[in-house]
Order: C-alpha cells, then structure tokens, then sequence
C-alpha cells in the first residue's frame, strides 16, 4: 500500500482484491455463492466539527455475505474539498476493471466478481457522476423539467416530464 498525494490532499488505495479476500477469509462458513458481487459507497464526512479536513472513504460489502460489515477499498484526506473525481478514483476504477475481467481466486476456486451497486446520497451520487447538484433547476438524471423555485426551495411540479436522452 502507498499513499499518492492527488487533488488537494492523500489517498491510500486498500485495494478491491485484498479488501474482498479478507472478508471471505472471515465470513468463509457464510459465503456460499459462485459469484461475487460488490456494492460500493463514497461520500465526504467531516473529520472534526471544528476542523476543514475531511475523508472520503471507498466503502464495498459483499451482497452476498448478509452479516459482512463493510471494508475500505480507498480512503481520500484533506484540508481541502475533494477537486478531481477521476484522480479520486482511479486506482479504484483501474481495479475494478481488471477484477471484473478476471475475477478472483479464493480457496483454490475462481468467483467472477462484478459491480453490483453505487450507493451514495445525493450530493455525493452527482460528484461522482459529474453532473449538476441536487439542488439545481435541470437536475434530474430522469427527466427534461426544470426546476420551479418558489417559498425558498425549488420544486418540480410535473409529473410526465420527458426522458432525459444523452443526444440532447
């Protein structure tokens, strides 16, 4: 493991591999799949209230494994707000890629691994996608509204706005 200095602070990549081969060492009595599939998390806490440095750790839990607690793959430190989703993950995506392609050897036996699901909140879903804020006029992923900003919040009044399409 190394730290690398990126975007305004450190980041320490754990590793995908090495992160799920521990949880399957300790929960092995539990797992009883042929694959592996990964849910992922990130977002920005706070370190202290009273300082300006902040964590965004790269969170996985194997789906398949229902007690498993989830494990750092990454973790991000630094005064500043994370500034390049790509530098931030990086490391992760390169991995993921290579493990999706040639899975995982555990016990003598070989589980494909794939990404299963992204859960992040709101703020943290639209850094990584780069795209608008949730609190935006034109934010959502969906649909074509536009926002309506009225008694100091915005809201969107339709309900059979069109499909948002990337030719647009």
């Amino acid at each position: 493991m190394h730290i690398k200095n990126i975007a305004g602070g450190s980041y320490l990549h754990i590793g995908i591999v090495t992160s799920i081969t521990a949880r399957l060492t300790q929960f092995a009595k539990d797992f009883h799949s042929e694959t592996v599939k990964l849910q992922i998390n990130t977002g920005g806490v706070p370190l202290f209230r009273s300082s300006n440095v902040a964590l965004w750790p790269i969170l996985g839990k194997i789906k398949e494994i229902a007690n498993c607690v989830p494990f750092v793959i990454g973790l991000f430190s630094g005064k500043t707000k994370l500034g390049s989703v790509n530098e931030f993950l990086t490391d992760f995506v390169d991995e993921m890629s290579k493990v999706e392609v040639d899975g995982i050897i555990f016990n003598s036996k070989h589980y494909p691994v794939s990404l299963d699901s992204v859960i992040c909140d709101a703020p943290s879903r639209a850094f990584v996608k780069c795209i608008k804020g949730h609190t935006g006029y034109s934010v959502c992923e969906r649909c074509t509204q536009n926002g309506v900003y009225r008694q100091n919040q915005i809201s969107f009044p339709e309900c059979e706005a069109g499909k948002r399409r990337d030719d647009r």
